[in-house]
C-alpha cells in the first residue's frame, strides 16, 4: 500500500515537539503532508481524515501536526476532534471541550460558535464536544453531510480527527464525505492481522486516496484513558 512517511520516535511530548521547526518530528511531519499535497499544483484535499485500527496508534498527534503544517503553508485549517468517545485535540491546544462537534451533529447551528482559534495562525479547532449516548447514530445520518459541507465552505482544509476504524461505525460514516485518508499505524503496537483487517474495512468503503504513515511515538503521547466499547 502507499506510504505517507514515518514519524520517528521522541523522547518527550509530539504535540510540543511539532510546533518546533527544527525538531526531527518536525521535519518528518512536514514530509509526511508533502505526500497528501498535489506536488505540480500545490493544492490538497478539501476534507482529510486520519483513523488508526486500534486506539493509542497515534492518530491523534498525526492529525494535529497534518494541520499545523497545513496552516503554516498558507491554508485556513479546521480540524475537528469527531473523536466523540475519547476527544483528545482539546489537550493539545489547551482548551475545555464543552461544546463542539457534537453540538452541531445534534442539530445546533451556530458554526462559528462551536470553533475556537488557536496560537497557530491560521488554524482553527473544532471540539468534540459532549459525548452523545450513541456516537455511531450521531454520524449515521444526512446531518453530516450538512454539517461538514457547510464547515467546507468556511476553510480551505478540513482535516478531521476520527476514531479507530474496527468495531465501530463512526470512521466508515465519516470516511464517505472525505477526499483523503490517512491511516495510521505504529511500530511495534499495532497487531499486525487487526491493522491489516481494518485497512481491509475501510478501503472497501473508501472511493478516495487511502495512505499509510507510520508512528514509533511514546505511550505517554496517548493515555487518555481510551475506552472504546
Amino acid at each position: 500500500k502507499p506510504s505517507a512517511g514515518w514519524l520517528p520516535r521522541i523522547e518527550y511530548d509530539p504535540a510540543e515537539e511539532l510546533l518546533d521547526a527544527k525538531s526531527e518530528i518536525f521535519e518528518a511531519m512536514s514530509s509526511c503532508t508533502d505526500r497528501v499535497m498535489n506536488d505540480s499544483t500545490d493544492t490538497c484535499p478539501r476534507c482529510i481524515l486520519v483513523t488508526s485500527g486500534r486506539p493509542s496508534d497515534g492518530k491523534s498527534t498525526v492529525a494535529f501536526g497534518l494541520a499545523m503544517m497545513l496552516a503554516r503553508r498558507g491554508r485556513h485549517v479546521l480540524l475537528i476532534d469527531a473523536d466523540l468517545r475519547c476527544p483528545s485535540q482539546h489537550r493539545h491546544f489547551g482548551q475545555r471541550n464543552e461544546f463542539g462537534f457534537s453540538n452541531l451533529m445534534a442539530g445546533e447551528n451556530d458554526v462559528a460558535e462551536m470553533i475556537k482559534q488557536t496560537e497557530v495562525p491560521k488554524l482553527a479547532l473544532m471540539c468534540s464536544g459532549p459525548q452523545p449516548p450513541n456516537a455511531g447514530e450521531l454520524l449515521s445520518g444526512g446531518r453530516l453531510n450538512e454539517v461538514l459541507t457547510r464547515l467546507k465552505e468556511k476553510f480551505d482544509v478540513v482535516v478531521i480527527d476520527s476514531p479507530p476504524v474496527l468495531g465501530l461505525a463512526d470512521t466508515p460514516a465519516l470516511s464517505r464525505h472525505c477526499e483523503f485518508i490517512l491511516y495510521v499505524v505504529r511500530h511495534g503496537f499495532t497487531n499486525t492481522k487487526l491493522g491489516i483487517d481494518a485497512f481491509k474495512r475501510l478501503s472497501t468503503i473508501a472511493r478516495v486516496p487511502l495512505v499509510l504513515i507510520g508512528t514509533a511515538l511514546p505511550n505517554y503521547a496517548y493515555g487518555y484513558g481510551y475506552g472504546y466499547s
